[in-house]
């Protein structure tokens, strides 16, 4: 016989029917039961549980790091405070009004030089610079943008674990770089533009109406460029303050970006589905630049 009843279907496909949907079943209730037991979910607490274990590691790492370049930041500011007023009453200039002998600038800038280097070298970071409140040539036009400096930037690609540093000049006069045969990067200028640092404005604003330890008046930037051609990088200024209390410049450190992902990119692992990306959130969306 080859069918059975009115539907005319072969007996053998009418019973391979019956053990498909025998199996189907089947495999619902395991799936059922494996659902309930929550096994699917294992392989995600185990994502969570890591990522949270290195996003955890890592602010940690951060806070470190930034807290050691802090301290730093405030040491170097004292010591340039104390050198650059030695300085500028060396030649008979108060800090006060310095903007009124921009004939010495040049040398006080040179005089710090190895301090700058110096502290560049033990601190884990990118660059050292300090600013005067006060410009080369006030003549200028956009002078009172304009503010002396330097600013020493160590370009070594492997920072994190070098043995030794690869100095580049990128602000300051032209003679300081030549008498200590730096060389100068393709982005140099001899004097910083402030007018769009809110850090540096905001430095000095506090210093200069609160009356609190350097300990608690430094300031870290948000990632910003000094320009438009620079890498961008964060910033920690501390001010610098004479022994009458004038305040006279700032002075810090730099973490490029580039510094930023040699310290902290994850480390290889064995979760290769797993995709991360650090960004601010606003207004339910990651601002993530390209």
């Amino acid at each position: 016989i080859d069918s059975v009843g009115n539907l005319g279907l072969p007996l053998r496909f009418r019973l391979f029917g019956f053990f498909l949907a025998f199996l189907l079943l089947i495999m619902a209730g395991v799936l059922a039961v494996l659902f309930a037991t929550g096994i699917f979910n294992t392989r995600y607490k185990e994502s969570y549980t890591f990522l949270e274990s290195e996003l955890n590691t890592i602010s940690d790492n951060i806070y470190r790091d930034y807290s050691t370049v802090t301290v730093h930041a405030v040491e170097l500011a004292n010591r340039l405070s104390l050198n650059l007023e030695r300085q500028l009453l060396e030649n008979k200039v108060s800090p006060g009004n310095i903007q009124d002998h921009p004939e010495v600038l040049a040398d006080i800038l040179e005089g710090q030089l190895e301090l700058l280097t110096s502290s560049l070298e033990r601190t884990r970071s990118s660059g050292v610079l300090l600013i005067l409140d006060a410009t080369i040539n006030p003549e200028l036009e956009g002078a009172e943008h304009s503010r002396a400096g330097l600013f020493i930037k160590n370009m070594e690609p492997n920072i994190v674990s070098s043995t030794f540093s690869n100095f580049r000049f990128l602000r300051g006069p032209m003679s300081v770089a030549r008498n200590h045969n730096l060389e100068v990067l393709p982005q140099w200028r001899m004097e910083f533009q402030v007018e769009h640092m809110e850090c540096y404005a905001k430095t000095l604003d506090t210093a200069a109406n609160k009356a609190l330890p350097l300990s608690r008046l430094y300031y870290w930037s948000h990632e910003m460029s000094i320009a438009n051609n620079t890498e961008a990088a964060m910033l920690c200024l501390v001010p610098l303050i004479d022994s009458k209390g004038h305040v006279f410049g700032v002075c810090g450190f730099e973490v490029s970006s580039m510094l930023f992902k040699l310290s902290y990119s994850p480390a290889y692992m064995t979760y290769h589905n797993i995709f991360c990306i650090f960004s601010p959130v606003e207004a339910g969306h990651m601002q993530v630049k390209n």
